[in-house]
């Protein structure tokens, strides 16, 4: 029975581990992509598809990332190491991302049309 658990323990630390690390390599030419991106949109003389494009490579990479320190935070759950922060955001505008960046390929192709009734508050944290 120890040696069971002994061996699910060191599982665990070892999954740990390796989000980790893998959390790492992929947050690390994500954030040259952003920063690339980023860069990009202050030069001149670029298209408004360009620009449009641009800013979904931006945001797209911001996306991801998130993604990535949610599956890190999933595994800190696991291991009872998660620490929880408050802050302010916008609930608007983590609903409007997704429509943002599916907008160049709705108006290339002409298919779908998206009103969002702008009736959400700010949220408020308390």
């Amino acid at each position: 029975m120890k040696e069971a658990k002994d061996r699910s323990e060191a599982l665990s630390q070892a999954k740990l581990s390796f989000l980790a690390n893998t959390s790492h390599e992929i947050r690390t030419p994500l954030n040259a992509i952003i920063t690339g991106s980023e860069l990009l949109a202050k030069s001149p003389g670029m298209s408004n598809e360009q620009i449009e494009l641009n800013s979904m490579v931006t945001q797209s990479s911001h996306v991801l990332l998130a993604l990535v320190s949610d599956v890190l935070d999933f595994s800190k759950i696991d291991a009872d190491k998660l620490e929880l922060e408050t802050h302010p955001f916008v609930l608007e505008s983590c609903i409007d991302l997704p429509f943002e960046m599916q907008s160049f390929t709705v108006r290339r192709f002409n298919t779908v049309s998206v009103i969002i009734v702008p009736t959400v508050s700010e949220f408020q944290s308390v």
